[in-house]
């Protein structure tokens, strides 16, 4: 029995003294560990972190390319519309223009037709 204490106490002796700097070499590698543990979840986070922000990025390059097309689309339903009513103003104008020819011919033959009758009435008497 007494061998076996000293035999149990060495080896709790040469554990404990071997267990410290295990556990002082696992506690860094632990350390260490967490250190890379942490690193990793940290390059996790920040690789979430950055897609996160290459998200927001898009949309809000897409966001404003929208807006810039709506603008573009309101620009051209604009200039439709003007184009419509450029159209509809060339179309009366050529009505409007085609009444006055048709009027001075109409005077012109009127006119025509009473120098003519003016003159055959002073041949008359």
């Amino acid at each position: 029995a007494a061998p076996a204490a000293p035999v149990e106490s060495s080896p709790a002796s040469s554990s404990s003294t071997s267990s410290a700097p295990s556990a002082a070499s696992s506690s860094s590698s632990s350390s260490s560990s967490s250190s890379k543990g942490e690193g990793t979840e940290g390059n996790r986070f920040s690789v979430r972190k950055s897609r996160v922000r290459e998200l927001q990025e898009l949309r809000n390059s897409l966001e404003e390319k929208e807006f810039a097309l709506l603008q573009k689309q309101q620009e051209l339903e604009e200039k439709e519309r003007t184009m419509v009513v450029l159209q509809e103003q060339l179309s009366l104008e050529k009505k409007l223009r085609d009444i006055l020819i048709e009027e001075k011919e109409r005077a012109i033959e009127e006119a025509k037709l009473a120098a003519g009758l003016c003159s055959q009435g002073g041949m008359m008497p």
